[in-house]
């Protein structure tokens, strides 16, 4: 997520700022800005240049001292989020049509279900189902992350495919979805949490921030469970019963979607680092 303020002597950040490819955020509670600078800078195909110079012997003395601080603090941040238990769904509004017979005015009409036009009635129909019940509920639509090229030349293939990932990451709505999410979870802390990503068939853009934030999630120590809610012909068990998620219509083996290439790999990890530390950022800190 780019969110991140410019600070003097980072000329790289401050261009991409001015450039609006980041936007502006307050960074002086944090105490990852090192880290998330470094993410920033790697997310924009440059390094920092590296810094040689001497340390005196109380220079070192101090810097040893305010590694041991910041050590402390990621300590009881880290501490923050495997307390948490997040739910990470991709819903499917035709799935939701086909099985909830409160939605059968828009499978006879074809009009179409809006998670932010129709967020009651999609709530309401999900908190029954077993993975949401006792869980806060969070929407986010996700209909409006379009993108004709992979709609058009990756049909049948999920979220999974790395050029769903990367064409998500890269859109320009993808951090506003994000930092809604980092922004939820760290006021609902000591809650049962679910973050719902709502799209037409829970297969592409659902499905492609629901793994990347299950993922971002479990790297950081959250206990987290995931679902799928799909068009009833379509749900196959993959990694829940009775609420899987998408698998490629094309095999259950796609090299793309579900048996990665270490590049793709790779890849992925580094969209999931990026989300990782946004949520870190957004936790709140305690010096407690």
């Amino acid at each position: 997520m780019r969110y991140i303020r410019a600070h003097q002597g980072i000329g790289l950040v401050v261009a991409a700022v001015e450039q609006g490819r980041l936007t502006i955020r307050d960074l002086s509670k944090w105490v990852d800005f090192a880290d998330y600078v470094a993410k920033t800078l790697k997310k924009l195909g440059a390094a920092p240049a590296p810094v040689h110079k001497a340390e005196s012997p109380e220079a070192k003395t101090a810097k040893q001292e305010e590694t041991r601080s910041k050590t402390d603090k990621e300590n009881k941040l880290n501490a923050k989020w495997t307390q948490l238990n997040i739910l990470v769904a991709a819903v499917g509004t035709d799935g939701l049509c086909a099985r909830d017979g409160s939605f059968q005015r828009f499978s006879e009409t074809g009009s179409r279900l809006c998670a932010r036009k129709h967020a009651n009635l999609i709530e309401n129909a999900i908190t029954s189902l077993r993975p949401f019940k006792g869980r806060k509920i969070l929407l986010v639509d996700c209909v409006d992350l379009r993108d004709p090229v992979f709609e058009q030349r990756l049909q049948g293939h999920t979220g999974l495919h790395p050029d769903i990932l990367n064409a998500m990451s890269k859109h320009e709505l993808f951090d506003a979805k994000l930092t809604l999410v980092a922004e939820w979870i760290s006021s609902n802390v000591g809650q049962m949490m679910a973050v719902a990503f709502v799209c037409k068939a829970a297969r592409q853009r659902g499905e492609a921030l629901r793994h990347l934030l299950y993922k971002a999630l479990t790297e950081l120590g959250a206990t987290t469970s995931t679902c799928g809610l799909l068009r009833p012909h379509e749900e196959r068990t993959v990694s829940c019963d009775h609420f899987p998620t998408a698998v490629c219509s094309h095999s259950s083996q796609c090299i793309k979607c579900h048996t990665k290439s270490k590049e793709d790999a790779d890849a992925e990890e580094d969209i999931v680092a990026w989300i990782a530390t946004g949520l870190r950022l957004s936790m709140p800190h305690s010096n407690k």
